[in-house]
């Protein structure tokens, strides 16, 4: 048996009458670009994170930049987790920010929020970048707390959990501004890349709207400058299409997740991240603390299961961000990464192969 990680062949095979009729009705009128049909998608969204307004554009990294030059955090400083995909610092990173990256808990990945404090100024405004990982929440309450305390404005980055609730608050709603992506690992997604930046703020809107396309406003191009990141017509239909099953894909991901936990919580050397019930879990990714995790993996990959590692190290380990790096920075998040390990989770995982994964990793220990 062969199971990939993502999934994405079986997605196909299962859809691909939906997907191929919405791919030939947008190909066929020629209409690439059709603007109705992106801002269909967009208003959608809006409403489903409740928030005001939203723009799309081709990556959540591009939406991340765009964020960080509208709010002009050129060579300013900026607070980032220390634990995240590459993209929710080095967006900054491309605007020559000073980046000070804050702590995890390493026991449900959220904001160590003692760290985050300790560093925050209390002289000038702070500007910090509060990521969702895994489908995964921090915790909205403590946030908005630290911000009546603090002169904070937040930039949400929710790329890996559109569909969370805090309690009955989306994921998306936080802060100033917030930004998702749709590339192919993601609960809904293009068939490429994809992402999208959410405001309440009109000024913000009407900025990012020409910022996407080289600063178009009507038939003028002005400031800002901007660039060429949009997604089609197709890629934008095929996103609304999946986001009204979104709820039906997290049921799916929650038993798989629950199968998983009943079934590895007997073995001793594997346990699971401390998450709460008030927040609605996407489960983006399932990940494991787990002894000879690499042992394990090989194990699995000789098997046919493919598992993956999010992620192997800090961000500050990485070259881009060495300058940052002192003797001094002790992360807490940095003692789990190298017992954690992804296993396979989706939709169309069938029951046959969550019971062939849970068998294989108690053949491995037992």
């Amino acid at each position: 048996m062969v199971i990939d990680f993502y999934g994405l062949k079986k997605f196909y095979e299962i859809n691909k009458k939906t997907i191929n009729e919405i791919f030939n009705k947008n190909i066929s009128n020629g209409q690439i670009l059709n603007d109705n049909i992106v801002n269909n998608f967009e208003n959608y969204l809006a409403e489903f994170c409740n928030r005001k307004y939203c723009v799309t554009f081709s990556s959540c990294t591009d939406a991340l930049i765009c964020a960080g030059d509208i709010l002009n955090l050129r060579n300013k400083t900026i607070y980032v987790p220390v634990y995240s995909f590459i993209a929710s610092a080095s967006a900054f990173k491309y605007l020559n920010c000073k980046i000070i990256f804050y702590d995890l808990n390493p026991f449900d990945f959220t904001i160590n929020f003692d760290d985050l404090e300790n560093k925050l100024s209390t002289k000038e405004k702070n500007y910090v970048v509060v990521v969702h990982l895994y489908g995964y929440l921090n915790d909205f309450n403590k946030i908005e707390t630290l911000k009546k305390k603090y002169d904070i404005e937040i930039i949400e980055d929710f790329a890996q959990s559109l569909g969370a609730k805090f309690y009955n608050k989306p994921a998306g709603s936080l802060g100033l501004i917030s930004c998702t992506s749709f590339d192919p690992s993601k609960i809904i997604h293009a068939f490429g890349t994809g992402g999208a930046l959410l405001t309440d703020d009109e000024k913000i809107y009407n900025i990012a709207k020409r910022y996407r396309y080289h600063g178009k406003n009507n038939n003028d191009f002005c400031y800002p400058v901007g660039f060429n990141s949009r997604i089609t017509s197709y890629q934008a239909e095929l996103l609304l299409w999946q986001l009204s099953n979104i709820n039906t894909y997290i049921a799916f991901r929650n038993q798989i997740a629950q199968t998983y936990q009943n079934s590895l919580s007997e073995i001793p050397q594997i346990s699971f991240p401390n998450y709460k019930d008030h927040i609605l879990h996407t489960f983006h990714k399932f990940v494991i603390f787990t002894e000879k995790r690499d042992e394990l993996r090989k194990f699995l990959k000789e098997k046919g299961i493919e598992t993956n590692i999010h992620y192997p190290r800090l961000l500050i380990d990485y070259s881009l961000f060495k300058e940052t790096h002192s003797t001094l920075n002790e992360f807490n998040i940095g003692k789990i990464t190298s017992k954690i390990l992804s296993l396979p989770i989706y939709p169309h995982l069938s029951d046959r192969e969550v019971k062939y994964i849970v068998e294989t990793i108690k053949q491995f220990y037992i």
